[in-house]
């Protein structure tokens, strides 16, 4: 799967089913710490991360 774009919910998709829960703590817990900081940058380190990890390997 290509992954169009760094939306969540397009990472999640990419992502294998086993890693998903991981993803889905992660994500949410930032979200929640910017809800109560108002400081997204965490929320923007969790995406890029998981974007990295949910990118294609090449063989």
């Amino acid at each position: 799967m290509r992954l169009c774009d760094h939306s969540p919910a397009s990472i999640r998709a990419a992502l294998p089913a086993a890693r998903r829960p991981e993803f889905d703590v992660a994500y949410l817990a930032a979200l929640a710490r910017a809800g109560n900081t108002f400081d997204l940058a965490e929320l923007h380190r969790v995406v890029a991360e998981w974007a990295r990890a949910a990118r294609p390997r090449r063989e």
